[in-house]
């Protein structure tokens, strides 16, 4: 007489085993994944906010040296030896329209490096006129290079008001900022909340991610957010502007001032 096979002797799995398996592993997945891709953009923001700090000591060393910031594109970068600035992204020599003042920081060795793990980062530059700001949407109406560059533009009227810490400011004066070209959604208004937020609505909810960049690029901020973070939300101190695709948002955070 032939013994009976015990299925769970030869240590397999049942189909319905596998499935159950599964089942319980994208459950998982859903509840997990969403938290720890929220903590890795959370910790990259943090690090952002923690490199505008270094980026303003450079910024300030600059300026005690030199005395006046010079204005995106009025000269070519040179290093502390008088030799012409060489991108390291590409090798070559950056004309002086195209300098900013990050490639005077980095020529000069006030910054070891502007690293900024959002939004589109490629190697082609644009020609960089340093027009002045005179109107409220001068600077998000600016035009980006395609990776992140510390800028310095001369905010010439009141009217301007570039950004919220330097409305007190007498005109003219020259302003450094960080210009970050399209920046996908939920990372824009992470960091937009992380300078100007945390932001609540009227009723105390909190705004959702379309509705607070919406706001900030049109600087229409009744019925988002409360009275009191409505200057926060229009202006603050990360300027928004559309960016160069759809769902995207260029991003000007403020440094410092002359």
């Amino acid at each position: 007489m032939k013994p009976k096979l015990n299925r769970k002797s030869n240590g397999a799995f049942t189909l319905v085993e596998i499935i159950g398996v599964m089942a319980i592993i994208g459950i998982l997945g859903a509840v997990v994944a969403p938290r720890v891709i929220d903590g890795i953009r959370e910790g990259r923001v943090t690090q952002l906010a923690q490199n505008l700090g270094q980026w303003k000591s450079g910024a300030d060393r600059y300026l005690q040296k030199q005395q006046k910031f010079p204005i995106d594109g009025s000269a070519a970068a040179t290093t502390q030896e008088g030799n012409p600035y060489v991108d390291p992204r590409t090798g070559a020599s950056v004309a002086a329209g195209q300098t900013s003042l990050g490639d005077w920081l980095l020529a000069q060795g006030l910054v070891s490096a502007i690293n900024v793990p959002f939004g589109t980062q490629t190697d082609t530059r644009i020609a960089l006129p340093g027009t002045a700001f005179t109107t409220g949407t001068s600077i998000t109406g600016n035009t980006v290079s395609t990776f992140a560059q510390i800028r310095c533009s001369e905010e010439t009227a009141t009217a301007a008001d570039t950004f919220s810490a330097t409305q007190t400011r007498d005109v003219p004066h020259r302003v450094i900022y960080l210009a970050i070209p399209s920046v996908p959604l939920q990372e824009a208004a992470a960091i937009k909340s992380k300078i100007d937020g945390p932001f609540t609505s009227s009723t105390g909810t909190p705004v959702s991610d379309n509705a607070l960049l919406a706001a900030a690029v049109a600087q229409t901020t009744t019925g988002v957010v409360t009275q009191a973070q409505a200057e926060a939300l229009a202006r603050g101190n990360c300027r928004v502007g559309t960016g160069s695709t759809t769902g995207t948002y260029n991003l000007f955070i403020y440094i410092t001032n002359d």
